[in-house]
């Protein structure tokens, strides 16, 4: 799905709207529009690769986590991939040597910030649409949503209980390892001094 994403983009906003754009013309703006929808998009990508590669991260955090998280997963990836690629790969090295007749993709810095920003809003509207999907379904299925609390406070308990084990392993390790060099120091002490 996020294959299908990406070549739609690339073929509606790369292919068929590949053009020099004034700051405030109608190509300009339609150029922000794709922005707002990849900062939407990137969010739930965000989300999605954060809850499929590490669950014990996603099941555990609280909600204001995952809403920045998102947010900051899209702008990176705006910043990293988009304006990044238009900057150095196409405005450094294919536009001027290989395809000069085709347009530049940075029209400067009012552009890009305006990019970046136009982006980040697209992240928050996804945020708040995701939070307003999650509470929908919540008054519509209280049943479920009390079931999937139960099972997410089953889950943080249940790491939480693996922690304290595990750092409870390690204190006792720390206290045997003490008591032993404190006990076996003053024996040796005690041996040297006879």
């Amino acid at each position: 799905m996020i294959i299908l994403y990406l070549i739609l983009l690339l073929v509606v906003w790369g292919y068929f709207n590949w053009r020099e754009s004034v700051p405030g013309s109608a190509s300009w703006w339609f150029d922000l529009l794709g922005h707002v929808q990849f900062g939407f998009v990137c969010f739930f990508v965000g989300l999605y690769l954060l809850r499929r590669f590490r669950p014990d991260i996603y099941k555990i955090s609280p909600e204001l986590f995952l809403a920045v998280f998102g947010i900051l997963f899209a702008v990176f990836m705006q910043v990293l991939i988009w304006e990044g690629w238009e900057r150095f790969i196409w405005d450094g090295l294919l536009q001027p040597y290989i395809f000069p007749w085709l347009a530049w993709a940075q029209k400067g810095d009012l552009d890009t910030t305006s990019d970046n920003w136009v982006t980040a809003i697209g992240s928050v509207v996804a945020m708040i649409s995701r939070r307003a999907i999650i509470r929908r379904w919540e008054k519509k299925h209280p049943n479920e949503a009390l079931k999937a609390y139960q099972k997410l406070l089953t889950d943080k308990a249940r790491q939480l209980g693996e922690e304290a084990q595990k750092s409870d392993r390690q204190h006792k390790k720390e206290v045997r390892r003490e008591f032993l060099q404190a006990f076996l120091g003053q024996r040796l002490h005690k041996t040297k001094l006879r």
